[in-house]
């Protein structure tokens, strides 16, 4: 950038106090300079500054998961680290939650409010310089803690209530079963399996849900 030669990008007239320069590349470094004309004469160079423009992360997917949210972005040429943030939907603005390097293109928010939805921003950072961003945002259904015991009639599940959730969905793997199979659909913290057999090994796992929207 050093002794670079001074190239003319716009002409604005005196009322308009800023510029969008279009013409730019994503990761290079640009230093702009400003020069006043008053139709005859045209002042010296401004103190130049120095600006890296960095294209806009895109987040690529966003999920419930255990203890939190988790959502991945695409990597950013020139970006040196992330600044990543977030809002619960309707406040008007974002809170600062922490950096990551630039080999980091994911984060799990385990600071999500259950029942809230959850929006998320990254910003690319390079030096002083930062991208704009966009919001994507997902409505954070804690997931169940479940245990369970042998009865009488079956295998008994109980979990944790979620007061943000219409209802659970209750899953079970029977011995080495590669998939799981959704045995119930219930608006009670508990569970009973009654089809089961004698001897086998089972496992469970439940699903809180709002809307269409699952835990992990």
């Amino acid at each position: 950038i050093e002794n670079a030669q001074e190239t003319l990008i716009g002409t604005v007239d005196s009322q308009q106090l800023s510029y969008i320069d279009n013409s730019v590349e994503a990761g290079k470094t640009y230093v702009y300079t400003i020069k006043v004309n008053d139709g005859e004469k045209t002042s010296v160079s401004s103190d130049g500054f120095k600006h890296t423009f960095l294209t806009i992360p895109q987040i690529k997917s966003i999920a419930n998961a255990y203890g939190g949210i988790t959502f991945t972005w695409g990597a950013v040429e020139g970006a040196e680290k992330y600044h990543v943030y977030r809002k619960i939907y309707g406040a008007t603005y974002y809170t600062y939650i922490t950096t990551v390097d630039a080999d980091t293109l994911s984060f799990t928010d385990t600071g999500a409010t259950n029942g809230k939805i959850m929006c998320y921003t990254v910003k690319a950072v390079n030096g002083q310089s930062a991208s704009a961003y966009l919001a994507k945002c997902m409505t954070y259904v804690e997931a169940p803690v479940v245990s369970y015991s042998n009865s009488a009639s079956g295998v008994f599940l109980k979990w944790n209530k979620n007061d943000s959730a219409v209802g659970y969905w209750v899953y079970r793997k029977a011995g080495n079963a590669k998939y799981w199979t959704r045995i119930a659909v219930v608006t009670t913290p508990y569970y009973t399996d009654t089809k089961v057999t004698s001897g086998t090994d089972y496992t469970y796992t439940v699903k809180a849900y709002t809307g269409k929207i699952l835990s992990a």
